[in-house]
């Protein structure tokens, strides 16, 4: 009996040892009211349906500035969040004549969904925006579509009530003008619990 209480002990003791100086994270208590801010890198390829670089935008690639991408929406369990993302992402091109400037925008309702403290994983469809012009103003572009979104992040630093991750985003939008616009994203951002 006094063997089984000794394993017993060691084997508990050996289970909750650390080594000295590490301090176990917070887990993080992912309830209630969630909000993110997003930034970074993305690639953006626009082409015709026929697959023809459009007349606006004679180079259908370019890396862009994936600006602020904000969400706002509520964990329903502590794994899974239901989010409106508006994301948006801005080409700059210097043409022969002007500057051109395309931007692509994206309001969606996402699910997100932690596979544990550390992955996460989101997506949703909703509508897509785009718009192009010559900084010159000569030639001008709007259009509406709709968009899908899906993205793989983790979250390396986080404590009780936020997180900061990074995660890879890629979207296809499909336009009324027949239009197509795929991406990719890297982004840095952070969200709050």
């Amino acid at each position: 009996m006094r063997r089984a209480w000794l394993a017993l002990l060691l084997i508990g003791g050996a289970a909750r040892a650390q080594p000295a100086g590490e301090v176990e994270p917070e887990a993080p208590v992912r309830e209630g009211w969630t909000f993110e801010l997003d930034g970074g890198l993305a690639m953006q390829r626009v082409i015709e349906s026929d697959g023809t670089p459009l007349a606006l935008w004679p180079h259908p690639v370019g890396l862009s500035i994936a600006g602020v991408d904000l969400a706002l929406g509520r964990f329903v369990d502590p794994h899974t969040a239901i989010l409106l993302r508006f994301a948006a992402a801005t080409t700059f091109e210097q043409l022969e004549s002007s500057n051109f400037i395309f931007a692509s925008t994206t309001l969606a309702p996402t699910v997100q969904y932690w596979i544990d403290d550390l992955l996460f994983l989101e997506a949703g469809a909703g509508l897509a925006i785009s718009g192009g012009q010559q900084q010159d103003g000569t030639v001008s572009e709007t259009d509406l579509g709709i968009a899908g979104v899906a993205r793989f992040g983790i979250a390396p630093w986080r404590n009780s009530d936020s997180a900061w991750r990074i995660s890879m985003e890629a979207s296809y939008a499909l336009f009324n003008d027949d239009a197509r616009s795929r991406g990719v994203a890297i982004l840095f951002g952070w969200q709050s619990f």
